[in-house]
């Protein structure tokens, strides 16, 4: 869910991110992706250059994390991420790029999406969410799918670079709540073609989207 008052150094603080010296890695495949904790820094012009690196690289690091949490708080949230950065950030602009830069610590990751578009007013916009007004013209509904997620989300950089804070729960505590077998879900990578407009019903959007991923 969206909460403002989170900062990119309160989220670092409840993943135990340590202190980063050097450069991130630029190469996602990275044997060290998988096991270590590191700071990795992509960049491409199109959101589908990225998603389905991200998507193996994650898939990897979070093995051991229940699928069905895995692809609701994390992989679902990063895909709208992504294309609120390409669409209305960027305004679908190819030369303009989108920055992930992922920091992946023992209890989980941070992800930060940055965008080159002029930004916008969170504060503002997350108060029309509340208020369950339409908050932009083209009345999208990425920003709410954001809210909905069960992971950390916040806001920085005038807008322009999204939060989104993973962290994975013990199996004893999912296996209450989610079923015994989701089935891959995960193997066809792909957008939603609800992404940014349409609503759908709660339940069945979040279900369409773990297939469509």
């Amino acid at each position: 869910m969206i909460d403002l008052s989170y900062t990119r150094a309160r989220l670092l603080a409840e993943i135990e991110a340590a202190d980063s010296e050097g450069e991130p890695l630029s190469n996602i495949t990275d044997p060290r992706v998988a096991t270590r904790d590191v700071r990795v820094r992509v960049c491409s012009r199109g959101r589908h250059d990225l998603f389905p690196l991200l998507k193996a690289a994650l898939l990897e690091r979070f093995a051991a994390a229940p699928r069905l949490q895995l692809i609701r708080d994390l992989l679902i949230p990063l895909r709208n991420a992504l294309g609120n950065a390409f669409k209305h950030g960027n305004g679908r602009d190819p030369t303009k790029t989108i920055s992930v830069e992922l920091v992946l610590a023992r209890k989980g990751a941070l992800i930060a999406v940055t965008d080159e578009g002029a930004g916008f007013d969170v504060a503002v916009t997350f108060r029309r969410v509340q208020g369950d007004e339409n908050y932009f013209v083209n009345h999208g509904c990425g920003f709410r799918n954001l809210h909905r997620a069960m992971s950390s989300v916040s806001y920085e950089n005038g807008g322009r670079t999204v939060l989104l804070c993973f962290q994975p729960m013990e199996d004893d505590l999912a296996s209450s709540s989610c079923p015994a077998s989701t089935g891959d879900s995960t193997t066809a990578p792909g957008e939603t073609p609800a992404e940014g407009h349409a609503a759908h019903e709660p339940g069945s959007s979040r279900r369409e989207e773990a297939h469509s991923l």
